[in-house]
Formats: C-alpha cells, sequence, structure tokens
C-alpha cells in the first residue's frame, strides 16, 4: 500500500535542499499575502469596526494557532464531561469539518440520541457525541448563526466553541488555545508556506493555554518561553493523550490495555500526526509490523479496508489498530477477516491541583 504524507511533511522535505527552497518561493509569496489580511481582520476586530454577536450564555472557545492535530476534540470531552458534572447545561458548536451535509446548520445530536453519521456531520462531533450522551452539539459553519440557533433550542448555560480561535465572529468569554508541545508553531511560516493560521502574536488573545503531548515532547522550556514573550499572564496546563482502553470494531468490546501486549498489529489512520499514535501503541507492548498513513479526516471505502487488511497479512499482524476518529468513517461496510481495534484515548492534565484550580476559575468565570 503506497503511504501518503501529509503536505506538511513534504514541505519539510524540500526544505532540506536549494532547489527545494526554490520550488516553495510561490508558497512564500502567498503566506506574505496572507499575513497583511489575517492581521488587518483581527485589528478591525478589536476596533469594534467589525462586530462579534455576543450570546446571552457564556462561551468557551477551543482552539489552536496551527492547522492539524494538537488535541482540541480530547480538550472540548474533558470540559464538557467536568462542566456536565456540576450541574451545567452545555452545548457544542463544531465546524463539521468534512462532513456532507449542505444546510446551514444541522443538530448532530440532542439531549437524548445522535442524529446523524460521521459522513453527514464530520468525525469530530460524531465522535464527541458518542463519547458525551445529553449533551447536545450543533453542526454549522457559520459558528455565530449556530450559537443563536442553540441558544434558542438548548437555552445552554455554557457553549463550547470547538476550533473557533479564529471565528471571531462569534464573541467568547475564554480563549483556550490548546498547542502541541511536540510541534507547537510548526516551521513558524503562516499557511500556505506553513501550518500557522496566525502570526505568533495572536498568542495575547488567549486566556488559557494548553500543552498536549508534554510526555513526547524533550523540552517544553522553548515553547513556555514563547507563550511567555507574547502572554505573560494567562494560566499553563501541561496535558497527556492517556491510552484508557482497546475495543474492538466488530462486536464493540473493550479491553484493559494489558491485553495488547505481545500482539503483532499494523497500525493506520487518518489524522495529523500519526507518529504519536504509532508511539503509543508500542508504549502498551504490541509489536507493529507496519504503519499505513492517510490523509487527515479521510474517508475510507470497503476498498481501502480490503487493502489495509491484505497488507496486514502480508506483515504477519494479526490486528489491524486505529483511531477513535478514524473507527467512526468506516462503519458502513462490512469489515475484512481481520480483527479492527481501536486505541481509546482521553486528555489527562499533568499540572498540579492549583494551577488546575486557577485556570479552571479562568474558563468558568463568576457568571456560572
Amino acid at each position: 500500500m503506497k503511504i501518503r504524507k501529509p503536505a506538511i511533511e513534504i514541505v519539510q522535505a524540500l526544505e532540506e535542499h536549494w532547489w527545494g527552497k526554490v520550488m516553495l518561493l510561490p508558497l512564500s509569496m502567498a503566506s506574505c499575502v496572507f499575513y497583511p489580511l489575517v492581521s488587518l481582520r483581527v485589528y478591525l476586530y478589536k476596533l469594534g469596526l467589525l462586530k462579534a454577536e455576543k450570546l446571552k450564555c457564556r462561551v468557551i472557545c477551543v482552539g489552536n494557532i496551527t492547522s492539524g492535530g494538537t488535541g482540541k476534540t480530547p480538550t472540548v470531552r474533558l470540559l464538557a464531561d467536568k462542566l456536565q458534572k456540576q450541574g451545567l447545561r452545555v452545548v457544542i458548536l463544531s465546524r463539521g469539518y468534512k462532513g456532507n451535509l449542505k444546510g446551514k446548520l444541522e443538530v448532530a445530536a440532542d439531549e437524548k440520541k445522535i442524529l446523524h453519521s460521521a459522513a453527514e456531520v464530520g468525525d469530530e462531533p460524531y465522535l464527541l457525541a458518542q463519547q458525551l450522551p445529553g449533551i447536545p452539539i450543533v453542526v454549522g459553519k457559520r459558528r455565530s448563526y449556530a450559537g443563536w440557533y442553540a441558544s434558542l433550542r438548548f437555552k445552554p448555560q455554557v457553549i463550547i466553541l470547538d476550533d473557533g480561535y479564529q471565528h471571531l465572529k462569534l464573541a467568547r468569554q475564554v480563549n483556550i488555545m490548546v498547542i502541541d508541545a511536540t510541534n507547537p508553531f510548526g516551521n513558524r511560516c503562516l499557511l500556505p508556506r506553513g501550518t500557522l493560521r496566525e502570526p505568533l502574536s495572536a498568542l495575547s488573545r488567549a486566556q488559557v493555554f494548553l500543552l498536549t503531548k508534554t510526555d513526547l515532547a524533550k523540552d517544553v522550556s522553548a515553547v513556555v518561553d514563547t507563550l511567555r514573550r507574547y502572554n505573560p499572564k494567562a494560566p499553563l496546563l501541561t496535558s497527556v493523550h492517556q491510552s484508557v482502553a482497546i475495543g474492538e470494531l466488530s462486536n464493540k468490546k473493550k479491553h484493559p490495555l494489558k491485553w495488547l501486549k505481545g500482539k503483532k498489529v499494523a497500525c493506520f489512520s487518518g489524522i495529523a500526526d500519526p507518529a504519536s499514535f504509532v508511539k503509543m501503541i508500542k508504549e502498551l507492548g504490541a509489536e507493529v509490523a507496519g504503519q499505513l498513513n492517510f490523509p487527515d479526516h479521510y474517508q475510507y471505502t470497503a476498498a481501502d479496508l480490503g487493502e489495509l487488511a491484505d497488507t496486514a497479512k502480508e506483515l504477519g499482524a494479526e490486528a489491524l489498530i486505529t483511531t477513535e476518529k478514524d473507527a467512526v468513517r468506516i462503519t458502513d461496510f462490512d469489515l475484512p477477516d481481520i480483527p479492527v481495534l481501536t486505541l481509546n484515548i482521553a486528555l489527562k492534565i499533568t499540572s498540579n491541583e492549583r494551577e488546575w484550580e486557577e485556570a479552571w476559575k479562568v474558563i468558568v468565570g463568576v457568571e456560572v
């Protein structure tokens, strides 16, 4: 099977050669145009010349400054679960990336049940709906419009805006900036030359910083120094992605982590950071026979699964294993005659109790 490389890996490979840097010049020029446009937009909102729409409930935004995965989905899950357990009515707003519904918005899940498939609303909202029963999830590209609808229909006390740091049209009380400690700012170039959605000066808008995958990073001091240079006051939390169980896709069984030890598996995923996923599998004691990467949010077909099964058998693997996000995209057809496993994870805050309490006070505020 051909391994699909993410675009950023191709850019990084080109940067190692003089001729590659020449080939990247058009992207560099595009980034130079992108910079003033992004900066001007933020400035106009700051001046009030562009108006942000305010809702009557508290809005907590979970976002990042780079494109790709940093751990926003498990962060949203942790926050929503904690708020719900405190007795608050919570609604999640999501863009529904890669979902195929054409309307302005859709309710992916209400208080009682899941209403749409992952193919319709996107893998992240669907996964959250599975993990957070009783919490409505509204999907729409126009988050301000979705916010008004959610407020009227579900009357929440708190709305969590998933991946909305750059969606300035909807006002929020708290910006939680999620940063991958293993690759915090990419090559520090703006899109499309790099992965930055905004200049690093945008870090100043955050009220809370959350560093993820700190156990996989060699040293986070340089990241912290950069954050403090632009924003010296925001509470800073650290976290890890913690493995919690192994699932079987065919029968929905759950196994303890030790069940995977000694098993020979082939990993496959369509996520932004496949390396950290594979590392977690190895740390659980499994023998990784091969790693098969797909583009982020890839929609699997029956042919893909058949090819994956053949490849796994050629590698001598006794099972395929993937992420929870990928698993919700492979449910519409028969599974191959080789077990397909999922690694179930959760975000674990590793900061001390005082730091977590300080950040939580900022997150919930005095209104709730």
